[in-house]
């Protein structure tokens, strides 16, 4: 085990490694016990140096969050490109199960931020808030500008399709990580995402 920290600090610089052990343990015991000390030691680094770089937990916590997203914009990529279509942004969204699907400790450290915003105030709650309304209003913008230009249909409520967006995602992620062999993460965002286009889709000329 030693050997193994040993070479992880050899490829990997210190403030690196001490987020990678975070990252480990907020995910599997949560963030109420984790503590400096604890990183430190799955860092195989002295408490004083993870001090160094950070103040306490709620500082290290957000620097494993702002990691998190980052990895995820540059996985998911599903921002459509000029000209905008509001039905390929949504399609598009699925992109985001695939990366859970291959990063599960992603998906679980999702869950654990979001009770721990619940429970108590910090970081956590700070986050998350502002994630969720992100969110929301991210959602909430596309569906307006699809309606703009004709896509969608006109008695779309944006404001209420984005709130049940994020419910659906937050809901599905932890019913999969209770039962991944029940749950296809992947099929279920699809088949949300294709009722939704089915319900607010604008009709064709023909239809109407």
């Amino acid at each position: 085990m030693a050997s193994e920290g040993w070479n992880r600090q050899d490829t990997l610089p210190e403030r690196e490694l001490i987020i990678d052990a975070a990252f480990e343990l907020f995910a599997s015991d949560g963030i109420r016990q984790t503590t400096l000390a604890t990183v430190a030691e799955r860092a195989e680094l002295g408490e004083d140096d993870v001090r160094q770089h950070f103040d306490d937990v709620d500082q290290l916590l957000l620097a494993v969050l702002e990691r998190m997203d980052s990895s995820f914009l540059e996985a998911e990529n599903y921002m459509a490109s000029a000209p905008f279509s509001a039905l390929e942004t949504l399609r598009r969204l699925a992109t985001t199960a695939k990366v859970l699907v291959e990063r599960p400790q992603h998906a679980r450290m999702r869950v654990v931020v979001s009770f721990e915003a619940i429970v108590r105030e910090g970081a956590a709650r700070t986050y998350t808030q502002e994630r969720t309304e992100s969110l929301r209003w991210w959602f909430s913008a596309a569906l307006n500008e699809g309606i703009r230009i004709g896509e969608l249909n006109p008695d779309t409520d944006p404001d209420a399709r984005a709130a049940e967006w994020v419910a659906f995602m937050e809901g599905i992620q932890i019913q999969w990580l209770l039962h991944p062999e029940r749950i296809d993460l992947v099929r279920a965002y699809e088949s949300y995402i294709d009722d939704l286009i089915d319900q607010i889709q604008a009709p064709d000329d023909e239809d109407s």
